[in-house]
């Protein structure tokens, strides 16, 4: 999915992070393509991409959870909580595609649900 996201920092330690605002949700993300030069301050089109490096990590919730996305410490992770729908997490205006979701999930399909991205990837699109 394409979001409008607004560059609120660019980390001048780590190249590659960047802290995002897409409606009201604000994220700290890894930029794995971004083809031209961004500045702090403007929008840009991008996609979110969610990585997972090793295990997948995804609990059932109740179905009166509250959506929403905490970032773990200070790292690049992050706590998605929301409902699966097919290869989609959804989290409030936020959704997560990922194959496995539900090719190794599925039975998950529709519940509300918790789990652990390892770091959210953003592409900066050309215009």
């Amino acid at each position: 999915m394409i979001y409008n996201a607004k560059v609120l920092h660019l980390n001048n330690d780590v190249e590659e992070e960047v802290l995002l605002q897409i409606g009201g949700v604000e994220l700290t993300c890894f930029v794995s393509v971004c083809p031209y030069a961004i500045a702090e301050g403007l929008s840009y089109p991008i996609e979110l991409r969610p990585v997972i490096f090793d295990e997948y990590v995804i609990s059932e919730l109740a179905n009166n959870s509250v959506p929403s996305i905490s970032r773990v410490e200070s790292s690049f992770a992050y706590v998605v909580v929301g409902e699966m729908r097919g290869a989609c997490l959804k989290s409030g205006e936020l959704i997560f595609e990922d194959d496995v979701l539900q090719r190794d999930f599925g039975y998950l399909d529709g519940k509300m649900v918790a789990m652990k991205i390892d770091r959210i990837d953003a592409e900066f699109l050309t215009c």
